[in-house]
């Protein structure tokens, strides 16, 4: 994980500064850490997660809820000091690390923490797909990349929802199990809501919750170097960092203009979306029904705007910066 995340953040961002933090402990400690110091990092990036209702499976803690409700205090106020928080949204889709084999039936759609946290950024994962096999086979090994003599390259910039069993993983979304939708995103899950789309049975999802991932990035057929070999991983802890290294930069145009950091980008990030849907790529094809493993039958389906698949979808950085540009 510490490797994907320096290699490939440190890669988009390159002259950033590149912290590494871990704790022995789990997101309180990590948080109570964090705070304390006299200098925080500008952008964090976490890529683990479980359950928000299953806290206390890893964590010595009386009530999950609570454990959950006063992390979500310190991360207020990490992102009060000007750090922007981003959390992977989770690699087994719908059913989550709550139900990964896909055989609790009626079973709750899982959520995450950190990643359903509304003081984080929550990042899904998007995956290449072909336009058409004419143009795929119009493409193919066209590359003299020497990475891709070993590897098949991307021949195409087409995105969807990054899921099994092409994916080695599904991407993580759905709604809070205790955190109210904040006024933010309150119109976006609105109109999710209400567009007509398939939704799950009421019994299965909270509407009334704060609704993740908030956007994504690629998070299929990453590259990296391990141990002096050379291989392929896929997961929403690729899209995470990836994310993070872009508000780096756009943080960096905002300090060397003399202006503050972003800090909690949640509210930029959908007042951009509104102002100009062509600030992300919208993904409207496809669902989180999967995990890493197998297939359920209950899950979200992606569709035009926000949704608890991709978010506002991968973001366009020339009209995210143009968006920055213009505040003060």
């Amino acid at each position: 994980e510490s490797s994907l995340d320096v290699q490939y953040g440190g890669a988009i961002a390159q002259k950033a500064e590149l912290w590494f933090w871990t704790v022995k402990c789990w997101m309180l400690v990590c948080a109570d850490d964090l705070f304390a110091l006299q200098k925080m990092p500008n952008v964090i990036s976490m890529s683990w997660g479980w359950p928000e209702p299953l806290q206390c499976q890893i964590i010595h803690c009386q009530n999950s809820e609570d454990y959950v409700e006063r992390v979500n205090t310190e991360f207020l106020k990490i992102t009060a000091r000007g750090t922007t928080l981003l959390a992977a949204s989770g690699d087994q889709g719908a059913p989550g690390d709550g139900n990964p084999g896909c055989n609790k039936p009626n079973h709750p759609i899982s959520s995450i923490f950190p990643g359903a946290s509304p003081w984080v950024t929550s990042v899904g994962a998007t995956m290449l797909v072909p336009a058409s096999e004419e143009v795929v086979e119009k493409k193919e090994d066209v590359s003299e990349a020497p990475i891709c003599q070993k590897f098949k390259c991307a021949t195409t910039t087409k995105e969807g929802v990054c899921t099994y069993p092409t994916a080695l993983i599904t991407t993580g979304g759905g709604f809070s199990h205790s955190v109210p939708v904040p006024s933010w995103q309150q119109n976006a899950v609105n109109a999710y809501l209400s567009s007509g789309v398939v939704l799950p049975e009421k019994k299965f999802f909270n509407a009334t919750n704060r609704g993740f991932p908030d956007v994504s990035a690629l998070g299929h057929n990453y590259v990296m170097a391990v141990g002096g070999q050379m291989e392929q991983v896929d997961g929403t802890s690729c899209s995470s960092p990836v994310f993070g290294a872009i508000i780096t930069l756009l943080n960096g145009y905002r300090l060397n203009n003399g202006k503050a950091l972003l800090g909690f980008v949640n509210p930029l990030l959908y007042k951009a979306w509104a102002a100009d849907a062509s600030t992300f790529t919208d993904i409207t094809v496809g669902n989180n029904k999967c995990t890493e493993q197998c297939c359920n039958k209950v899950g979200f389906l992606a569709t035009k705007g926000w949704d608890p698949v991709t978010g506002l979808g991968t973001p366009q950085f020339p009209q995210l910066l143009t968006y920055v540009q213009s505040l003060p």
